[in-house]
C-alpha cells in the first residue's frame, strides 16, 4: 500500500486533483480513468477513494471560475 516514491506519490496525487477539479461532467470519466491507471499497483487504494469518494460525491466535485 506504500507509495515507494515522491514521483510515484505525486503522480497519484495530480491524477486525483484532476478529479477533484475536472470541469465538465462529461470528461469526469476520462479522469476517473487516468486516477485507475495510476494506482494499478494500490488497488486498494483506488477502491477506497472510487467507493467512499468518487461514486457518492462526485457531483459535488465543482471547480468554480470567480472574477
Amino acid at each position: 500500500m506504500l507509495v515507494n516514491s515522491v514521483e510515484a506519490w505525486n503522480v497519484v496525487l495530480e491524477a486525483w486533483e484532476n478529479v477533484m477539479d475536472c470541469e465538465l461532467d462529461s470528461t469526469v470519466s476520462v479522469c476517473v480513468d487516468r486516477l485507475h491507471h495510476v494506482c494499478i499497483s494500490w488497488p486498494l487504494f483506488f477502491g477506497y477513494v472510487n467507493d467512499s469518494w468518487i461514486i457518492l460525491y462526485k457531483k459535488f466535485f465543482v471547480k468554480a471560475w470567480t472574477n
